[in-house]
């Protein structure tokens, strides 16, 4: 749904990754997914999490992208992490990686406060939106 809403701006370069398809959650997962993603870097990473703990760690409830979205992050340049205030100071079923000090996280206002402060010792860019 998302790339076809891209695909609308003529200044979006839009690829689909082959391979699995999870119908209910729209998205593709698996070593053709993965080996087709191995020919690819990105500006800009947007990363929509399920989970970040306090300490950093981000989780998703779907292990079947957690190999693709941590093999997305090293092939990005900058990484923004997107996270509504009930993700944040919560784990999720599958470890993806930790936040990294480069990486900017992007919560809303009524995020857990003392979960930002701890959040702030592993990255100082946080914005809360």
């Amino acid at each position: 749904d998302i790339a076809l809403e891209g695909a609308a701006n003529p200044n979006f370069n839009i690829v689909l990754l082959g391979g699995y398809v999870n119908t209910k959650y729209r998205f593709t997962y698996g070593d053709n997914a993965e080996n087709q993603l191995e020919n690819y870097y990105a500006d800009k990473l947007i990363l929509s999490v399920d989970g970040i703990s306090p300490e950093g760690v981000l989780s998703t409830y779907y292990n079947q992208e957690a190999s693709l979205v941590r093999q997305m992050l090293g092939r990005t340049y900058i990484s923004i992490i997107a996270a509504d205030h009930t993700k944040i100071g919560r784990t999720a079923f599958t470890k993806i990686t930790s936040l990294a000090p480069e990486d900017t996280l992007v919560s809303n206002k009524t995020a857990p406060e003392d979960d930002i402060s701890s959040l702030l010792s592993v990255t100082g860019n946080i914005v809360l939106v």
